[in-house]
């Protein structure tokens, strides 16, 4: 096979769905988006120094190169491919993540977050990951094989074990008790690895058995639907939050009823930007999703102030949406 060729079909393949998978995923979180820096941060993290510390670290522990389906069934330790990696991998992702959280905490509003940003890591960690396995392909079936498996039914595995590890952060970020912040991130840790785990044993097993392959399967169907579920979850509790603390902007006039009725329903959020895409009017369409975005951002600050107490630069953030919002209604509404 042509190196050239195989170098630039492995970072295509390898990257390119990838980056696909982190688009959905930030379309995904619709109003209280998170800075495109901490994102781009979180997947170069994923993709560059945790997949090559790994690598060293897994090369200095003796752990043999897993780089396709035969590898896997030629007898490998069991420890060596399904324990030891995962808690290395997972292990550095973790500091990735626990770095954002320290130094952009503020940006970190609920579990959604943690769960977007350790989605993130493992997309990053995905593609370098993959573009390396398709490099080792020696033929042309083997990559196209390589390919399919791991875009197609394995792609967003490390995205999946990450996204665990970020919601511990998040959860554990709200808790005010230390014992329960610790349980919660350390929780999140072990999920990510336990999955991780399950999910190597059953490709370690397929050269014994062909369950392991199915194993595998079912636990990213598993723990893909737990994360599905924790996602609408995340989005329901979102609403009540902005309910809740936008509710003193409502009754203090700032804010019209019918908009606070709005911000708390993401039904209506979004039957409000679809009518004016059905007229065409995206004038109208880029000022009502910046409004809703405001909305969701001025309420979890207040949350954060609520719960933290005052902060001066949050307090400017807060005064600063407010004008912003002050300012933009006008143009959603009829005149009165």
């Amino acid at each position: 096979m042509n190196l050239a060729l195989l170098l630039a079909v492995s970072i295509f393949a390898g990257v390119l769905p990838m980056i696909c998978w982190s688009v959905i995923v930030w379309w995904f979180d619709r109003y209280e988006k998170e800075p495109f820096q901490l994102l781009l941060f979180s997947f170069l993290w994923g993709m560059i120094p945790a997949v090559a510390i790994s690598l060293l670290l897994e090369v200095l522990l003796g752990i043999p190169e897993v780089s396709n389906l035969r590898s896997v069934a030629s007898g490998i330790s069991l420890l060596g491919v399904g324990v030891l990696p995962p808690v290395i991998e997972e292990g550095l992702k973790f500091i990735g993540l626990l770095a954002i959280f320290s130094i952009a905490g503020q940006e970190v509003d609920d579990p959604l977050d943690g769960i977007i940003y350790g989605a993130m890591v493992g997309f990053g960690f995905a593609a370098a990951e993959n573009t390396l396995y398709f490099l080792a392909s020696q033929t042309v079936s083997e990559l196209i094989l390589l390919i399919f498996i791991r875009t197609m039914i394995f792609g967003s595995v490390h995205a999946l074990f990450t996204a665990f590890t970020g919601l511990g952060l998040a959860l554990a970020k709200y808790t005010r008790t230390r014992w329960k912040a610790f349980f919660w991130a350390a929780g999140g840790v072990f999920a990510a690895i336990a999955f991780h785990i399950i999910h190597n044993l059953g490709l370690f097993w397929v050269s014994k058995t062909p369950w392991g392959f199915y194993l595998s399967v079912l636990s990213f169907l598993v723990g893909f639907l737990f994360v599905i579920l924790l996602f609408i979850g995340s989005l329901l509790k979102e609403q009540k939050v902005i309910s809740k603390y936008l509710l003193p902007y409502s009754q203090n006039g700032i804010l019209p009823t019918d908009q606070w009725e709005t911000a708390g329903s993401l039904r209506r959020r979004m039957r409000v930007e679809w009518s004016a895409v059905r007229v065409m009017d995206f004038k109208k369409y880029s000022i009502v999703t910046r409004i809703h975005t405001i909305y969701a951002e001025l309420a979890f600050k207040e949350k954060q102030r609520q719960l933290w107490g005052e902060n001066p630069s949050r307090d400017r953030q807060i005064s600063d949406l407010i004008r912003e919002m002050q300012r933009l209604l006008p143009g959603i509404r009829p005149p009165t």
